[in-house]
């Protein structure tokens, strides 16, 4: 992630400290496995639950190696003992490791960024409702069309929202296993989805003009 243009919310699930801790959660749910079937003892799982990533004792270790994957090993060794760490990666590759940690950090952004959507679309419905009766020009191929309010032009807005919103609903569960993870609704991006379970915009009330003309909200 570029620094400068980082929300710090952001900004620390991309963080190498998260990442070299989203390698070792990889590596204690291994450990786990293998526990289960009595290949590693309880003991060594619990070391490793126990065990936390120093980043610069990662640096140091890399800058030697030249291999990111094997200083975070070597780094996490260094807090164990040597019998639980002889445990540490068993039958892992790098990228059985990174490709599942980098599934885990896409779910952990995807759910902030639902939380975002889920905020603005707040936002917008408060201003939907609030411009209802606000008379704007409408807009057809560049040029004024037949008047319409600016509040139904927030609500097109907050419906809009909502679909991305649902094409990203499948963000937080991890992608790694495989391919069509956009959640699009349709064989076409414009395409409404399916409105069961989906959210709506709530009516202005009987009176008012809600859902009637351009001055209402559907």
């Amino acid at each position: 992630m570029i620094e400068r243009y980082t929300r710090p919310q952001m900004g620390r699930i991309w963080s190498q400290q998260n990442r070299l801790q989203k390698w070792l959660q990889v590596e204690v749910a291994v450990a786990e496995a293998w526990a289960e079937v009595g290949r590693v003892p309880w003991s060594a799982v619990e070391e490793m639950r126990r065990a936390t990533v120093d980043v610069e004792r990662w640096r140091h270790y890399e800058a030697q190696m030249h291999h990111d994957l094997n200083a975070f090993l070597r780094a996490v060794a260094d807090a164990l003992s040597p019998e639980a760490a002889s445990y540490l990666h068993l039958g892992l590759t790098s990228y059985d490791v990174e490709d599942t940690a980098l599934a885990l950090l896409l779910s952990e952004a995807a759910q902030l960024l639902d939380e975002d959507l889920a905020a603005l679309m707040d936002a917008v419905r408060e201003k939907a409702l609030e411009h209802r009766q606000t008379i704007m020009a409408g807009r057809t191929h560049g040029v004024h069309a037949e008047p319409t309010s600016f509040g139904l032009k927030l609500a097109l807005w907050w419906d809009e929202l909502s679909r991305h919103r649902q094409r990203l609903a499948p963000g937080p569960r991890p992608p790694g296993g495989g391919r069509g993870q956009d959640g699009r609704a349709g064989g076409h991006p414009r395409q409404r989805p399916a409105r069961g379970g989906g959210e709506r915009l709530p009516q202005a009330g009987a009176g008012g003009g809600a859902g009637g003309g351009p001055g209402g909200v559907p």
